[in-house]
């Protein structure tokens, strides 16, 4: 009856133990399993935070490129008309304004305007604040809208090369004209 008595104890021990230990078990797969989905939502929320303030660099960095681009643009228009006049003056001082060279720069000229045209036209509104577009768009507007400016410094930058070759030559028939006033003058 004693090894009966204790067998049964023995049984009860190890039912009691393994029912505590499933009971402690669950309750600390279920603690761990909470843990994971507060963490989870934590980094949902960092991951949300990440995007939202990479949205904001790339659109203050659009707004910036917008701003450049916009200046450049704006100010094509008048250098072209300055060089347009500066080369009539040149070549109408060397006697060459009605030559080939200044057809050719009047097609070029008009090419030119016509382009600065579309620039002006495709300009964003200058409210733009990009709210509400994807990364991935404020990245396509930021790539398309480096691209136009790229093409805008380099129509600005030819004509202001333009400009300072014309002062140069401008300088060269100052020095031909005295040159020449010198001899009749016989000095």
């Amino acid at each position: 009856m004693d090894v009966i008595l204790w067998v049964l104890g023995l049984a009860g021990s190890a039912v009691f133990s393994w029912f505590f230990s499933r009971l402690y078990y669950q309750k600390a797969l279920a603690r761990q399993n909470r843990e994971a989905n507060e963490q989870i939502a934590k980094l949902r929320e960092l991951a949300d935070e990440h995007r939202a303030a990479e949205a904001l660099e790339l659109r203050l960095r659009l707004r910036n490129a917008d701003v450049d681009y916009r200046r450049t643009v704006e100010d094509l228009r008048p250098l072209l008309e300055r060089a347009r006049a500066s080369r009539a003056a040149v070549l109408a001082a060397d006697g060459t304004l009605n030559s080939g060279a200044w057809q050719s720069f009047l097609r070029q000229l008009k090419e030119d305007q016509k382009a600065v045209e579309v620039m002006l036209l495709s300009l964003p509104p200058e409210a733009s604040d990009y709210h509400g577009a994807s990364n991935e768009d404020l990245e396509m507007k930021l790539v398309t809208l480096h691209d136009n400016q790229g093409r805008a410094e380099t129509m600005r930058e030819g004509y202001r090369a333009m400009l300072a070759w014309d002062d140069k030559e401008r300088e060269q028939i100052r020095a031909d004209q005295r040159s020449r006033t010198h001899g009749l003058l016989g000095h």
